[in-house]
């Protein structure tokens, strides 16, 4: 195998549209081999939670792209929840190492006035997230190692410190950038 290879192998979805709790993994039955091609059909009785999955991984391109989710994606709560939360397990291959990452995160509506509509303020935005992963040595998987945990209402970057301490050193400006962009992001939603 060339490369890296990189594959959603799990999603877990809490509270989006019609799927209070639902758990999908995308394994080739009795194939946990990520290094060759596969074809992924969806099918279900109606409700059952496939345009929720759809949706689902809609809403992680938004956050891995960066880019703003739009206005029908506040309708994908679940009606009377605050908040939806999904989990996403990815493996990623390579030629010497076999990883999971796992990517969870938590989004929440806006409380949105009639002024920060017009100013376009996003109406969902992230208040939690957590990176977290593990690999394989010897056909055995570590235990899963915490590589990264923010919360909006957290005055920490994010967690581990000891992590922080590694993106910046000991670059108290840099410190800083990363603590102003944060409360920047969590101003504009």
């Amino acid at each position: 195998m060339n490369g890296r290879v990189v594959r959603i192998q799990e999603v877990e979805i809490r509270n989006l549209q019609n799927v209070s709790y639902g758990k999908v993994k995308l394994e080739k039955q009795g194939d946990r081999s990520v290094s060759h091609a596969g074809i992924l059909g969806i099918y279900g009785q109606n409700g059952s939670g496939k345009t929720a999955f759809i949706h689902a991984v809609d809403l992680l391109q938004h956050i891995l792209d960066n880019e703003k989710f739009s206005d029908v994606a506040e309708n994908y709560i679940m009606q009377g929840q605050e908040e939806v939360s999904l989990s996403f397990v990815f493996s990623v291959v390579n030629a010497e190492r076999h990883y999971q990452v796992k990517y969870d995160f938590s989004l929440r509506r806006n409380d949105i006035s009639t002024l920060e509509i017009e100013q376009k303020k996003p109406v969902l935005h992230v208040i939690k997230e957590s990176i977290k992963y593990k690999y394989c040595r010897d056909e055995e998987w570590s235990a899963w190692q915490l590589l990264m945990k923010s919360d909006v209402d957290s005055r920490a970057v994010f967690l581990p410190a000891k992590n922080v301490q590694l993106l910046v050193g000991r670059n108290k400006s840099m410190l800083d950038n990363v603590r102003v962009a944060k409360l920047l992001a969590v101003k504009q939603g």
